[in-house]
């Protein structure tokens, strides 16, 4: 995944996993999602006139998948790749903004493979320029050990490589295992060479920090969405009790809302914000992520249809084709506010609470602060998009695209900490607020396993790396 934030004159970019698959991955998807060959139980249905139908009749779908509780000796296989989406351009929000968000990174790559214990494999796949002949730079120190790198590709001067050739030739695969035998998990950082993939590091494996959670469920949370034991308790309720139940996993999930407590994108209050619409936005958007890589019973991703269905913005646009080719039904939602803001006034007490609010240490006194502030009047713009393909007839989601871009007036007030932790260098500035967030999967391969079997070319080229 890739997002791109943007707060006045500096930006900041956190990437997250994503993914780049060559040959054998890219038929291995179809293989494991395409729907059968077989005549459709559902081809005599009438075409859904409307997003919450053709939502519905995916849940239907599902609902009617073969499933089992995952093995104990099973793990849930998910392969996934990144690519650069297609956002429709809008009147105040033209192709080259979007633009601005959609290039200078290659497409990345993940493969997982989790137990009902978390254990097991994650691949993390970083694409390259596609030509064999360019290689990472790699600075080592004194000893040898890799400091750091550079990428093959070049977003000034190089064109985006195809998604298959940027993994074939990747410039970095980092693996975190955890085998059943026993012991502690591992993480290792491999870089491409003239003879093969090198390691650069080497350490214990970890997850992202949540509390209350186990090491194995911190693992499930960051590539599942949901620990197997929250998802459980979803598939356990009777029929007329797993509606609120799959709402109330999308809404206090502890991983998702330790990132983006109240608003994914934006603040409530703000740009048409309200608790409401940033409910809904996360629901959309967590249920997407589950539909994609969680390994949930056919009851409940047909509840994860349907409460998609009951999601205000929704628009069928019809079949489509996802980045393999696979032919399913598109369905997008989007919120746009734009409007011109009236004049209005700021206070310092708001800043502080918004400052605190975010993790942010204030201190008593800010120097050089005045009680309140008058913004002028001025444009502002948020726009929330998020588009996902699915098979009709299998229930699977095959991919989703997710963008967002907001501005606010000009001269906006705001709290500027140099140190969040102490509240030192506190002062308030000024300036528009921008954000810019881009994220797209791919969903490859999403099936059961008994055994960890990487199907990225790059584990063929230095075997020992993914064992």
């Amino acid at each position: 995944m890739l997002i791109i934030r943007r707060r006045r004159t500096r930006a900041r970019r956190r990437i997250g996993f994503g993914a780049v698959v060559a040959g054998a991955a890219a038929l291995t998807l179809v293989v494991a999602l395409a729907p059968s060959n077989e005549v459709s139980r559902k081809a005599h249905l009438p075409a859904p006139a409307t997003a919450a139908a053709a939502l519905r009749q995916a849940g239907d779908a599902a609902a009617d998948a073969e499933w089992s509780p995952l093995g104990a000796m099973e793990y849930h296989h998910v392969l996934m790749t990144t690519f650069v989406p297609q956002v429709p351009a809008r009147f105040h929000d033209p192709a080259k903004k979007i633009s601005q968000l959609t290039t200078g990174f290659p497409p990345t790559a993940t493969e997982t493979w989790l137990d009902r214990t978390g254990k097991g494999m994650q691949l993390a796949i970083s694409g390259g320029s596609g030509d064999p002949k360019e290689y990472p730079s790699i600075s080592p120190d004194r000893n040898g050990d890799i400091l750091g790198y550079g990428g093959t590709f070049d977003p000034f001067h190089d064109t985006m490589p195809s998604v298959t050739a940027s993994l074939r030739y990747a410039d970095q695969v980092r693996v975190t295992a955890w085998r059943r035998a026993g012991g502690k998990p591992t993480d290792g950082i491999w870089y491409r060479t003239a003879k093969g993939f090198i390691r650069g590091f080497a350490g214990p494996g970890e997850a992202v920090p949540t509390k209350g959670k186990t090491l194995g469920e911190r693992y499930q949370l960051q590539h599942w969405g949901a620990t197997l034991s929250q998802l459980e308790r979803v598939d356990d309720v009777s029929t007329s009790q797993r509606a609120a139940a799959v709402r109330d996993l999308l809404d206090h999930d502890e991983s998702y809302r330790a990132n983006y407590p109240g608003c994914e994108f934006g603040k409530v209050g703000k740009l048409g914000n309200t608790k409401a619409s940033c409910a809904s936005e996360t629901r959309i958007r967590r249920a997407s992520q589950l539909l994609g890589t969680a390994p949930m019973s056919p009851a409940s991703r047909k509840a994860l249809f349907e409460l998609l269905s009951r999601q205000p913005g929704a628009t069928l646009q019809g079949s489509a084709k996802d980045e393999l080719g696979r032919v399913g039904t598109r369905v997008t939602f989007e919120h746009i506010y734009d409007k011109r803001e009236p004049t209005h006034v700021v206070t310092l007490a708001q800043l502080r609470h918004e400052a605190e609010a975010s993790g942010m240490t204030v201190p008593a006194v800010i120097p050089g602060s005045k009680p309140s502030y008058t913004v002028a009047a001025g444009p502002a713009y948020r726009r929330w998009y998020l588009s996902v393909i699915f098979d009709p007839e299998a229930g699977e989601l095959l991919q989703q695209e997710f963008y967002g871009r907001l501005e606010s007036v000009p001269r906006q007030p705001r709290l500027q900490i140099n140190n969040p932790n102490t509240g030192a260098g506190a002062r308030v500035a000024f300036g528009a607020d921008r954000q810019g967030i881009l994220d797209a999967a791919l969903y490859v391969t999403r099936e059961r396993a008994t055994n960890i079997v990487p199907k990225a070319e790059a584990c063929a080229i230095t075997p020992r790396m993914c064992r």
